[in-house]
């Protein structure tokens, strides 16, 4: 999970909602180990409940959004932290005018010599947002009312065991946890805990400034919601899964990094579904165009859980395989920071009512970011998402096709 994470979190992450233009946010550097900052904007956002049909709701608002980071480093151990908060009022709300959402992150790095390594790391999220819950592949497609709750952490190890070979063990666990419960609700649908382990093995140098990856991976998904899903147990959905893949990991220039898993994925149902093997892609590279200025372009193919459920013959939708396409630019000139990012998912569904069906989701961000001087600078934005099924029964899931546009101003002051 935490190598999704590096590929996939700035698209994902960077797009979410109205966060699309923290692309800037400064780091600690030199002998201040910690950074505070604080934005204030104002939005319009024309469907701020993704619905579709109509059921679309605009709102003007206001968004406040403070932010604390820190970098600590020894000799052998580096310790990262930040926390983010968000508060979103929405002027056409009758009720419950204000969204909250909270954002927090801590890694440990630590060489215990030149050989063994190992990371640790936890990311939590509280919100709304389908592209805050989800880092990397969409799950929740739509806005949920409520604190929902999905945490990440993990362990990974390196061990350089000869000068050509590496041994990269390590495990993550997710947890997501939705505030709206009884019979079909999100809490019945994507509760769940999320084990993964992993083994790699490196063979360092297998050609020019290459390195050879082995791997295996072992997942297990838990659904534990003790609410109903279209009158059965949540439980039926819960899966085992095995990855086996060869990639590399290439440096062309100093400038430019590829990285690319392929194999396969095998899936085991608890429920009556089959056994399915499906092809496994994890492609990504960045290419640093200037010292403050990059590009990152990745796709990843994989079994992944889904909001959907429709019972039919005592069978449940389980499943989706997806495609995910994701980039992002960003590019400083001067005092003026500007950035674009992209996400596209295709899903076909497995099971239930829904069998063989797909929809897509796309998601688009621009944001602008000007620094009027060393702690004030100005911000503006734009995200448009936009979720399109293919041939779904509109009466079993109604008004489920929905775009939405936010625009965004705003001030950021930082130290």
């Amino acid at each position: 999970m935490k190598t999704i994470l590096k590929s996939a979190g700035l698209a994902a992450l960077g797009a979410a909602s109205l966060q699309a233009a923290d692309n800037a946010r400064p780091s600690p550097t030199g002998d201040k180990p910690y950074s505070l900052s604080a934005s204030l904007r104002g939005f319009y956002d024309d469907n701020y409940t993704s619905s579709g049909g109509n059921l679309r709701t605009d709102s003007f608002g206001f968004e406040v959004r403070p932010s604390a980071s820190l970098n600590w480093n020894a000799e052998q151990t580096q310790i990262g932290a930040s926390y983010t908060y968000s508060l979103k009022y929405y002027e056409d709300r009758v009720n419950n005018r204000a969204d909250h959402a909270h954002l927090f992150d801590i890694s440990l790095n630590h060489e215990f010599t030149e050989n063994y390594r190992l990371t640790l790391y936890d990311n939590l999220a509280v919100a709304q947002e389908g592209m805050v819950l989800d880092p990397a592949q969409r799950i929740q497609a739509l806005r949920v009312n409520g604190n929902n709750v999905r945490n990440i952490a993990g362990a990974d190890f390196r061990a350089d065991i000869s000068r050509q070979i590496a041994l990269e063990p390590g495990y993550s666990f997710t947890l997501y946890d939705y505030q709206q419960k009884g019979a079909n609700s999100y809490s019945a649908r994507l509760d769940r805990h999320e084990h993964m382990f992993k083994l790699g093995l490196r063979w360092k140098e297998i050609a020019a400034r290459t390195d050879g990856i082995l791997g295996y991976q072992f997942g297990m998904t838990d659904y534990t919601s003790n609410d109903t899903l279209g009158g059965l147990s949540p439980s039926v959905r819960d899966t085992r899964s095995h990855y086996y893949f060869a990639g590399v990991d290439h440096t062309l220039n100093p400038q430019v990094t590829l990285s690319l898993r392929a194999g396969a994925q095998t899936v085991d149902y608890r429920g009556t579904q089959s056994t399915r093997t499906s092809p496994y892609v994890d492609l990504n590279g960045t290419y640093r165009f200037s010292e403050r200025s990059s590009a990152q372009l990745g796709y990843k193919l994989s079994r992944i859980a889904t909001d959907q459920f429709l019972p039919v013959g005592g069978q449940l939708t389980v499943d989706q395989y997806a495609h995910f396409l994701y980039g992002r630019l960003s590019h400083s000139v001067g005092d003026l920071t500007l950035g674009a990012g992209l996400q596209w998912q295709y899903g076909k569904y497995r099971g239930g009512l829904l069998n063989s069906q797909a929809e897509d989701i796309l998601s688009a961000d621009l944001s602008a970011l000007y620094r009027i001087n060393n702690y004030l600078y100005a911000e503006a934005g734009y995200v448009f998402e936009m979720l399109h099924d293919h041939g779904f029964d509109t009466v079993a899931v109604p008004n489920r096709d929905f775009h939405r546009n936010i625009i965004y101003l705003g001030l950021k002051a930082t130290y």
